[in-house]
């Protein structure tokens, strides 16, 4: 029914979409999207609020000099989709560089979202615009929130347990169970949630504190292993069954984990343990502990990199600010790599796996780093504090998803030119992410 519903949704944006650029043509050229920063002198309450359900408020908008909401060329807020507990009030166009739309939401503890578009002519009488959205939310979260990579819009939310930090996905239409596996932080469970349909499947007990969760193997005889910052170990959880077979005793606050090898074959399982500065290597035939390997200061996100013959592991060291590099085979270090204030999370993208993108959270940005030439790249802003990143696309279309706990959104970023190109508010803290789906149609997870 979800995806139905989805589908629906994004017919009619399309039927949106259609008639604006019908009205665009009319009014002499096509609407080309421009920054935020280059147009918007002031968005009330904010270009991407969160509101509580039961708010109703006017969201205003003000131009910078030189801009201007001509009716002429139907400037003004446009709503693109709504989804959900809003409804879309009155509009109007308050000056020629202020522009009004009220917005409303039931108190029923429901969720909503809004896509916006800010029309407005230059002052060379060009067409642009500006993407915005309103989301309608529990402020506290504790979700496991859909996102539609397609139309950047929440589909929908699931209530888990307290503070959702990781999140990866295990099970297909085979096994019997598309399941997503969350980590609650505050409460010492997993919640599994069914990932076609929104449903919360299970509540697994744990370790203290778990923090992130891999999953090994392949659908039908997969392994979740699940990191406990509070009580040291990993939990070995039985994705088809949702059993807790055991927990490995590994190093101190452990926090990311990452799966390398092939599924099935020659799996191993890396956990960064930050108070050791260390990972630990644990063998998934057997679940046995079979190496530690130092690493620099307070490691937390962990990717793995490279071909299968050449991988390395990626490690996100919040406390000495690089990323230091593992190689999968002999377990030795490899090195560090500079990059921004208190890197947390790791993704490894690219045609040959052969760039990490790590999240700042103490620089609100990403950095690129090339694994072959060992340097950071490039690095891109975000929302505040980023945590958690996904990749989206395919290695010559790829995005990335940060969740930014700092502000109650997710920024979307193109990997090719390297910028943002939106920002989803979606409440609550977000700070883990992962993708699901097909290549086409993918939805992003992420906790908050």
């Amino acid at each position: 029914m979800k995806r139905y519903s989805a589908l629906l949704a994004r017919l009619g944006v399309i039927a949106l979409l259609f008639a604006s650029l019908v009205a665009v043509a009319q009014a002499g050229g096509q609407r080309k999207e421009v920054d935020s920063k280059t147009a918007i002198r002031d968005a009330d309450p904010a270009l991407f609020p969160v509101v509580a359900p039961g708010s109703s408020f006017t969201y205003r908008i003000s131009l910078k000099s030189g801009r201007s909401f001509k009716n002429s060329n139907d400037d003004g807020i446009d709503v693109v989709q709504t989804v959900g507990n809003v409804v879309v009030g009155q509009s109007r166009r308050v000056s020629t560089t202020v522009f009004e739309v009220d917005f409303s939401s039931a108190d029923n503890s429901q969720a909503g979202f809004v896509s916006l578009n800010i029309n407005f002519t230059n002052s060379k009488g060009k067409l642009k615009f500006v993407r915005s959205a309103i989301a309608i939310a529990d402020p506290d979260g504790d979700q496991l929130v859909f996102i539609d990579s397609q139309d950047k819009t929440v589909l929908d939310r699931t209530s888990v347990g307290s503070q959702p930090l990781g999140v990866d996905v295990g099970g297909d239409e085979s096994s019997g169970l598309q399941a997503a596996l969350v980590c609650n932080s505050g409460s010492g469970t997993v919640s599994v949630v069914n990932r076609v349909n929104g449903n919360l499947v299970a509540t697994l007990a744990v370790g203290s504190r778990p923090s992130y969760v891999a999953v090994a193997g392949n659908p039908g005889n997969q392994t979740a292993y699940v990191t406990n910052a509070g009580s040291n170990t990993v939990s070995v959880i039985d994705v088809d069954s949702l059993t807790v077979l055991g927990s490995i005793p590994v190093g101190r606050f452990p926090q990311g984990v990452a799966i390398s090898g092939t599924p099935g074959f020659d799996e191993r399982v890396w956990v960064a343990n930050r108070d050791d500065d260390t990972l630990t290597i644990i063998n998934v035939l057997g679940n046995t502990v079979i190496g530690t390997v130092g690493v620099a200061d307070a490691p937390i996100g962990v990717a793995i990199g490279g071909q299968f013959a050449t991988q390395r592991v990626v490690v996100a060291c919040s406390g000495a600010n690089v990323v230091s590099l593992v190689d999968v085979v002999t377990g030795s270090f490899l090195g560090n790599v500079g990059v921004g204030t208190m890197p947390w999370g790791v993704a490894v993208g690219g045609p040959a796996q052969e760039t990490a993108y790590v999240t700042n959270f103490g620089a609100d940005s990403v950095s690129f780093v090339d694994l072959d030439e060992l340097r950071e790249t490039t690095r891109v802003p975000v929302g505040l504090q980023p945590m958690g990143i996904t990749i989206v696309g395919g290695s010559d279309l790829e995005e990335l998803y940060t969740a930014n706990s700092g502000d109650g959104t997710v920024s979307v970023i193109e990997v090719a030119p390297a910028r943002r190109t939106f920002t989803i508010p979606i409440g609550g803290r977000p700070r883990g992410n992962c993708t699901t789906g097909p290549i086409n149609g993918q939805i992003v997870l992420t906790t908050n």
